[in-house]
């Protein structure tokens, strides 16, 4: 594994795919098939995803605004481990958020 760097300035967002309309990515990390494994969600207001099952861990870090999900309220700095398997969502954001995640 090789140590990666990206400076504010490098960062490269795009739309997201597969998430509703004006979600953004930003791709910090991919493992050796290209398959994403760390990237930074921008969401805009009134954002809702829906629930599902993850197939792998997942690691989510709040660095602006807040979400909601499962009756609990994640502000900014919240941290979240969510196991592979388990179900989680829908989750919200009336605000807009981002959000650091990580799939292991």
């Amino acid at each position: 594994m090789k140590e990666i760097s990206i400076n504010p300035g490098q960062m490269q967002w795009e739309e997201a795919a597969g998430y509703p309309p004006r979600t953004r990515i930003c791709v910090l990390r991919t493992d050796e098939n290209g398959m994403v494994q760390a990237f930074l969600l921008r969401v805009g207001q009134d954002f809702t995803v829906a629930g599902h099952t993850n197939t792998t861990s997942e690691q989510q870090l709040v660095l602006e605004g807040k979400i909601r999900s499962g009756g609990k309220t994640y502000n900014r700095g919240s941290y979240r481990f969510i196991p592979r398997g388990s179900s989680h969502g829908p989750w919200t954001s009336t605000e807009g958020t981002v959000l650091f995640v990580t799939w292991a």
